[in-house]
C-alpha cells in the first residue's frame, strides 16, 4: 500500500470511529467507547510494537537495522545480540 492510500484509509478509519464513539455515547456504553477512545489515539499517534524472533545468526538484527535505516543493532556472523531489545528511544525510535 503507497502513503497516500494509508493516509486515506487512516482517514477513514478515523472518521468511522468518531461516528462508533459517538453510536456508543447514545447507547450509554461506556467501557466500549473509552476503549475505542483508546485504540483511536494509538492510531493517531502511530506507535506500535514489533517481535523479531529467531535462531542465532539468522539476520534479525540485519533485519531490524534495514526497517529502521540505521545501523543500530550489531550484526555479525556471530551471535551478537544475547538480551531482549526493547528501547531505541536515544535513536529517535521508541518501542
Amino acid at each position: 500500500m503507497d502513503f497516500k492510500k494509508y493516509l486515506q484509509r487512516k482517514q477513514q478509519l478515523q472518521n468511522n470511529i468518531g461516528a462508533t464513539v459517538t453510536l456508543l455515547d447514545e447507547l450509554q456504553l461506556r467501557h466500549a467507547r473509552e476503549r475505542l477512545l483508546n485504540d483511536r489515539h494509538k492510531l493517531e499517534d502511530e506507535k506500535f510494537s514489533l517481535v523479531v524472533i529467531g535462531e542465532f545468526s539468522r539476520g534479525k538484527s540485519t533485519f531490524v537495522n534495514a526497517m529502521l535505516g540505521k545501523s543500530i543493532l550489531p550484526s555479525s556472523k556471530q551471535p551478537s545480540v544475547t538480551t531482549v531489545t526493547k528501547n531505541l528511544e536515544r535513536y529517535g525510535f521508541f518501542c
